[in-house]
C-alpha cells in the first residue's frame, strides 16, 4: 500500500496513504494524522497511485522511490506503464540515513518497548524456565508476556535456544526439545510498541552455573561491554565491530567470532547502521543501537544484547535488567 509524501523544498510536506478499499475506513479512523488517505478499489493500486501523482505533481516530475521495498513487478508497472514521462530516483538510501537518528517521539516509543522488554525477560526468565518445558512453550510465553505487558506483539519471533541448540545461533525454536536442568538457556526477542521495537538477548541456566558457564559468560559480557564503551558521536559504526575482534583474539577466542556486533533498530528490527568491520557510519547522537556479542560452544552458547541511544558524551543503556548469566 503506497505512502507518497510531497515536497516543495519551501512550503513544507503533505502526506496522501493509499490504502486498499477494505483498509480505507480503518486507516481514515485509526491514522488521524495523515489527511489524505485515497482507498483503491480493484486489482491494481498502481493505477491510483499514477493518479494521485498526477494530479499533486508539475508535467515531468522528479519522483523518489525506496527501491527495496518494491518489487520489480510493481516497480515496471509504475515507472514503465504508468509513468513513463516521469524522472524517478531510488532514495532508499535517503531514507534509511534519516531515519538511523530519531526524533524526541521516537525515542519515547523505544524507550517504553525496552521497559517492557525487561518486565518481559523478568517474569518468563526467573519465573517461567522449567526443566520440561519445550522451546516453543518459552517462545510462546515470550509472546503473552509481551502483550500482557502492553506491547502490540513481539518484533520477530522469540529464539529459544537451550543447551548445544545455542551453538548453532539463529534458529527456530524447537516444539520438540525439551528444556533440562543444568542447561544454559538463551533468549533472544524483542517487543513491538507502536510500530518501534526492541532486540534483546540474556542467558540463564537452570540450576547452579558451572565453573565453564561462568568463565564464557564473563568473556561474552566483557566483549559485548567493550564494544558498547567505543560509541559515541564521530565514532564510525565498524569501530565497534574492531574493538569486539580485538577482544576475541585478546581473550584467547580469536575465530570464534560468528556475526557482527550490531545494528541500528527502530521502525525495524535490523536497520543501518550495522556494527560491522565494512560499514563506516559516522555514529550521532540520538541514533539507537542494539549491540550483541557471544561465544558459541558444542555444549552451549552465551550472547548478550543491549539497546542503546547515542548520547553527546557516548551511551545510555535501555535496559535495565542485569546483563549477566542468571541462575533459577
Amino acid at each position: 500500500m503506497p505512502l507518497i509524501v510531497y515536497s516543495d523544498g519551501r512550503k513544507g510536506s503533505a502526506t496522501t496513504f493509499i490504502p486498499t478499499a477494505a483498509f480505507g475506513m480503518a486507516a481514515k479512523l485509526e491514522h488521524k494524522e495523515v489527511k489524505d488517505v485515497r482507498p483503491y478499489d480493484g486489482p491494481e493500486m498502481w493505477t491510483k497511485t499514477s493518479e494521485v501523482l498526477s494530479e499533486r505533481l508539475a508535467a515531468n516530475p522528479k519522483i523518489g522511490v525506496e527501491t527495496r521495498y518494491l518489487t520489480q513487478a510493481h516497480y515496471s508497472m509504475l515507472t514503465e506503464k504508468k509513468m513513463p514521462h516521469a524522472r524517478f530516483e531510488d532514495c532508499s538510501e535517503l531514507v534509511e540515513e534519516l531515519r538511523m537518528v530519531k526524533d524526541e517521539e521516537e525515542l519515547r516509543l523505544i524507550e517504553r518497548a525496552c521497559r517492557i522488554t525487561d518486565k518481559v525477560v523478568a517474569s518468563v526468565g526467573e519465573s517461567f524456565l522449567r526443566p520440561g518445558l519445550t522451546e516453543l512453550d518459552v517462545a510462546g510465553e515470550i509472546i503473552r508476556s509481551a502483550i500482557g505487558h502492553g506491547a502490540e506483539g513481539e518484533s520477530f519471533h522469540p529464539q529459544v535456544f537451550s543447551g548445544r541448540r545455542g551453538y548453532l545461533l539463529n534458529i527456530s525454536s524447537s516444539s520438540t526439545k525439551k528444556l533440562q536442568k543444568g542447561e544454559v538457556v538463551m533468549l533472544d526477542f524483542g517487543v513491538n510498541v507502536e510500530g518501534y521495537r526492541t532486540d534483546t538477548t540474556r542467558c540463564f541456566v537452570l540450576g547452579k552455573a558451572t565453573k565453564k558457564q561462568k568463565e564464557i559468560a564473563d568473556v561474552a559480557l566483557k566483549i559485548t561491554q567493550d564494544a558498547v564503551d567505543v560509541i559515541r558521536p564521530g565514532a564510525k559504526a565498524s569501530d565497534v565491530h574492531i574493538r569486539a575482534l580485538k577482544d576475541f583474539k585478546e581473550l584467547g577466542f580469536e575465530g570464534y567470532c560468528r556475526h557482527y556486533t550490531g545494528h541500528g533498530i527502530g521502525l525495524s528490527t535490523w536497520e543501518r547502521p550495522l556494527l560491522r568491520e565494512f560499514d563506516h557510519t559516522e555514529l550521532k547522537e540520538n541514533m539507537t543501537l542494539a549491540v550483541e556479542q557471544g561465544i558459541y560452544l558444542p555444549k552451549f552458547g552465551v550472547r548478550f544484547e543491549e539497546n542503546l541511544i547515542v548520547t553527546k558524551n557516548g551511551v545510555r543503556s535501555l535496559f535495565k535488567y542485569p546483563c549477566e548469566l542468571v541462575e533459577v
